[in-house]
């Protein structure tokens, strides 16, 4: 039988979601704030030039930032009737939702480690060594995560107290955990 969840520990939870919530939605407005004074600057020195690897990594950077704050702020809920067709089709969007997720989150962590690199070329002299090396260290997060997310399994949740929700859970083998 599973135990019940007592009332402070409900309580600790929804405290937890609503630290979470206050917190991704004040960072949704600074970014939305810092887009919108910046926006006149970046017509002029983006949109207005030629344009070239750089800009482009710029454009992904700025863009595919608004795309993961739109996608982190907007609800996780999903308000559909308990029927199991529906229940498989949820299931499906649920994983689809968690898979653009962790695309949109690689390729922010690619833009990162191609500007990382040009930087690193740029400071040590057009050193290519140096740059690749920073290169393939900054890969490593969307290597892991291309593996957690192609191991992994995506739930559909139906808590009876926090809702309904999709949550992403990889297949590792315990023994990978170094902890």
């Amino acid at each position: 039988m599973s135990q019940s969840p007592t009332i402070p520990e409900v309580v600790a939870e929804f405290k937890a979601d609503l630290v979470d919530a206050y917190t991704f939605n004040a960072l949704a407005a600074f970014v939305t704030y810092e887009y919108i004074i910046t926006f006149g600057q970046e017509v002029t020195m983006v949109w207005r030039r030629r344009w070239s690897l750089v800009t482009w990594m710029f454009v992904a950077n700025r863009y595919l930032m608004i795309g993961l704050m739109i996608y982190t702020i907007s609800p996780f809920t999903a308000k559909v009737r308990p029927t199991i067709f529906v229940y498989k089709s949820i299931a499906y969007l649920a994983h689809r939702g968690t898979l653009i997720n962790q695309i949109m989150g690689m390729a922010q962590f690619s833009v990162f480690a191609a500007f990382s690199a040009l930087r690193a070329f740029a400071i040590w002299d057009r050193n290519v060594y140096i740059a690749a090396l920073v290169l393939l260290l900054n890969l490593v997060p969307v290597g892991t995560g291309i593996y957690t997310t192609a191991r992994g399994t995506a739930a559909f949740i139906v808590d009876p107290i926090l809702g309904t929700f999709c949550m992403g859970y990889p297949d590792i083998s315990a023994s990978l955990n170094f902890a």
